[in-house]
């Protein structure tokens, strides 16, 4: 999904990433680090049972290092739509997480000389755990299921015998437009802003989306990588104008919403600006004087001349 694609560049960022992690696994804890976070494969390729080789792909993974002892791999897995089968998923990540690290030590085992042929790896050589979570960026509430029981077909009669035997895997799902106001405090990136954009979006409060436009403290780290995920999450094509008129000017590092927004109107006044000078001169190569006069006063009868001649 093109959205998913946008979300990627940004939760790649490693104080975004860092941030998401604390909020919601932590407590909004400062427990890792953005220092402390390495960019991992994203693309895992391992062998089935059957031997063949497969791939499978996540969205974005770090490894969190601390004085070079790998405390954990952590997973985000980005959502814009409700998946049904998000659980099972969600445990190919882990298993694709871990299996990887195994063939890593089995190899470095035979490189060094050491087989452990039935057992695979040593008794003392441990794996690193793997956390993974599902950002949902959708408005809406997730209808799909949370955990492996609500995806199995298990007839009331077969329920009391097999449900103790199920490992009932249950989705780290964050529903970002649900968050609370403590919840959402805890953000210190630039995701604090997608996620009042989502909260005030899902309950509709324009004057608030409003606000966050012209709120001068809201600074933006990420100015590119927060434009191209807004563009994908609303489909407004202003904040690819913005993006655009980023890139043209040179403009890099941090700036702050009000800013941001500022251009975008600046530019469509210039660009309108432009639209009438050039509607005024088809106007008068044609003689028609009195309709330039007739557009400057009638905002309506200037769009229909605009739209005669294709402006």
């Amino acid at each position: 999904m093109k959205r998913d694609l946008t979300t990627k560049v940004m939760t790649k960022c490693k104080d975004v990433f860092s941030d998401i992690c604390n909020v919601n696994l932590f407590g909004s804890r400062k427990v890792i680090r953005p220092e402390d976070l390495e960019v991992a494969e994203s693309n895992v390729v391992y062998r089935d049972m059957a031997g063949v080789f497969r791939e499978h792909r996540m969205d974005v993974r770090m490894k969190h290092k601390v004085s070079n002892a790998e405390i954990a791999l952590y997973c985000l897995e980005n959502q814009s739509e409700v998946s049904n089968i998000m659980p099972v998923r969600d445990m190919g990540y882990l298993y694709s997480g871990y299996n990887e690290q195994i063939r890593k030590i089995k190899n470095e085992n035979e490189l060094a000389g050491m087989r452990y042929y039935t057992k695979v790896i040593g008794d003392n050589q441990k794996l690193t755990p793997v956390i993974s979570l599902v950002l949902y960026y959708g408005v809406n509430e997730w209808t799909g299921p949370k955990n492996l029981k609500e995806m199995l077909d298990i007839s009331k009669e077969w329920q009391a015998e097999l449900e103790p035997l199920i490992e009932n895997h249950r989705i780290k799902l964050v529903y970002l437009a649900g968050q609370s106001d403590e919840k959402r405090k805890g953000y210190k990136s630039d995701f604090r802003h997608i996620v009042d954009y989502l909260f005030f979006a899902k309950r509709k409060d324009a004057r608030k989306l409003r606000e966050m436009t012209k709120d001068t403290t809201r600074k933006i780290i990420h100015p590119q990588e927060y434009l191209h995920m807004m563009n994908a999450i609303t489909g407004d094509k202003k904040y690819m104008t913005i993006a655009d008129e980023f890139n043209k000017q040179g403009s890099k590092g941090e700036t702050n919403m009000c800013i941001m927004m500022d251009m975008v109107e600046e530019r469509g006044i210039k660009k309108g600006m432009e639209s009438i000078n050039l509607l005024n001169i088809r106007l008068i190569q044609e003689g028609r004087f009195e309709d330039v006069k007739k557009a400057s006063k009638d905002e309506a009868l200037q769009k229909r001349f605009m739209k005669e001649y294709g402006i």
